[in-house]
């Protein structure tokens, strides 16, 4: 029996950012047969390689209205994603998603923010739009103890504060794709038994920045030369256009004198994601999530931070970062990647270790929601199952 209809609202599911999915994905499976979930997606969820499970109703996001009124009135959640920052300006999130948060407070409806992100903020206009707009949540649980004082900064009470972690450390693989993968990286000519670097470049604010590319290009070049290793750009962002990754990689391998391959910019699945890193030596990461999905296929991720998050991510995972997209030199890279392979085995055991223990944080994203809010009594997580045809089917038809 349905006891609960709830709302997750529009905050990057769909949107062509494999690490929503993870994040989305690993919530689902949470869920109490009590709930049922109807999940608002942006469009390029239709380049995804795979249906979203039958279980999960799915809502179109309304670009110049609001998909909030389009249906059942109830409670709503954020699951996962950076809610609240300022980094790319006060649209995104903010804005969008403070115009929703209104409509849902104007009609006393509850909102909860699950396993979310917040960066501390100090311009005026977005602290002014938090108060208006979020201020009025009900719960949160954040990834981190940073995000708990960022809140508390913005005037959350404590009281509704707890912190668990990032949902994505709750994921688990549905079904086993190295086969798959193994073709994928034959098809592009990469050999099973050389050293591979898998990078994650990200153009962003820095697009217009050629310093970090030519340090990366420069980089792999110099590891492949001494090393043998082999080179490849994978997207963990597909969408198109100058600002997002398949640019990146692109931009990066055209400054490189040895030869590198891009990974085909398809919108994989987070089990395609792990399956396809599993090959990888060493991983480059320009993104949250592409550094977990690092860590889940047992590869070393080496982290150029962007943004607050990764810092925090950094120092949970007990990395040295390389550097940043604004200071990045040669040397500090070279050596972060050369550390990472020559210490492969006992960093990768050690990120074990971190993977279980943010696993047990994360699952107080569920305690504090589900038992405080909505299911009385226990119940039986809901078992996921996919409409449609198997992304491996698909591939091997193509």
């Amino acid at each position: 029996m349905i006891c609960s209809r709830i709302l997750q609202l529009a905050n990057g599911l769909g949107a062509g950012n494999i690490g929503d999915d993870f994040t989305s994905l690993a919530f689902w499976r949470q869920l109490h047969g009590c709930v049922r979930i109807a999940a608002v997606i942006f469009p390029e969820a239709a380049r995804r390689r795979a249906l979203y499970p039958e279980e999960i109703d799915t809502l179109a996001v309304d670009y110049e209205g609001n998909e909030c009124a389009l249906t059942e009135q109830g409670p709503s959640v954020f699951v996962g994603g950076t809610v609240v920052s300022d980094a790319e300006g006060l649209h995104w999130p903010l804005g969008f998603l403070a115009r929703r948060l209104s409509w849902l407070h104007e009609r006393n409806l509850p909102v909860d923010a699950l396993g979310v992100g917040v960066d501390a903020m100090a311009g005026r206009d977005a602290r002014r739009i938090f108060e208006q707009a979020y201020l009025p949540i009900r719960s949160w649980t954040v990834r981190s103890e940073e995000c708990r004082a960022a809140l508390l900064d913005l005037g959350v009470p404590a009281e509704k504060i707890l912190v668990g972690a990032d949902w994505a450390w709750l994921y688990g693989q549905m079904e086993p794709l190295e086969e798959w993968a193994d073709a994928v990286w034959s098809r592009l000519r990469v050999e099973p038994d050389a050293p591979l670097l898998v990078a994650n470049p990200v153009n962003m604010m820095w697009r217009a920045d050629r310093n970090w590319k030519v340090v990366v290009a420069s980089v792999c070049d110099e590891l492949a030369r001494q090393h043998g290793f082999q080179i490849a750009f994978f997207c963990n962002e597909v969408r198109d256009g100058d600002y997002f990754d398949f640019a990146a990689a692109k931009d990066v391998a055209r400054l490189m004198r040895y030869s590198a391959v891009i990974v085909p910019n398809e919108y994989y699945t987070p089990d395609e994601a792990v399956a396809l890193l599993q090959r990888a030596t060493v991983t480059l990461s320009g993104r949250y999530h592409f550094s977990i999905e690092s860590v889940f296929a047992g590869s070393v991720p080496v982290q150029l931070l962007r943004g607050q998050k990764m810092a925090v991510l950094s120092r949970e995972l007990g990395l040295k970062p390389a550097g940043t997209f604004d200071s990045l030199s040669s040397a500090d890279l070279y050596d972060g990647i050369m550390d990472a392979w020559k210490r492969r085995a006992s960093m990768a055991q050690a990120l074990a270790v971190k993977r279980h223990q943010l696993a047990e944080r994360a699952r107080a994203n569920n305690l504090a929601f589900f038992h405080r809010h909505y299911c009385t009594e226990p119940h039986q997580q809901i078992g996921l199952t996919h409409r449609g045809a198997h992304p491996a089917d698909v591939l091997r038809r193509s």
